[in-house]
C-alpha cells in the first residue's frame, strides 16, 4: 500500500470545490484585466456610439418603446 493511499480513510471523498476563488488568484485576475482594458477605456467613446446611446436615453425618458 502507497503512503497516500495509508493517510486517507477508504472510502473518503475529495474536497469539493465552492466556486469561490482564492482571493490572491482573484487579485491576480483583476490586475491583468485592467491591464488590458485600460488603454480601451481611454479612447473616445465612436461618435455613432455615443448617438445611438443618446437617442436610445432620450426615448427612454419620453416612455417611448425601442421598437
Amino acid at each position: 500500500m502507497s503512503d497516500s493511499a495509508a493517510e486517507k480513510p477508504k472510502g473518503e471523498k475529495p474536497a469539493r470545490r465552492t466556486g469561490k476563488a482564492d482571493p490572491l488568484v482573484a487579485t491576480a485576475i483583476g490586475q491583468k484585466l485592467r491591464t488590458m482594458y485600460d488603454g480601451m477605456l481611454a479612447e473616445p467613446v465612436p461618435s455613432d456610439l455615443a448617438d445611438l446611446v443618446r437617442r436610445l436615453s432620450d426615448g427612454a425618458r419620453d416612455g417611448k418603446s425601442g421598437s
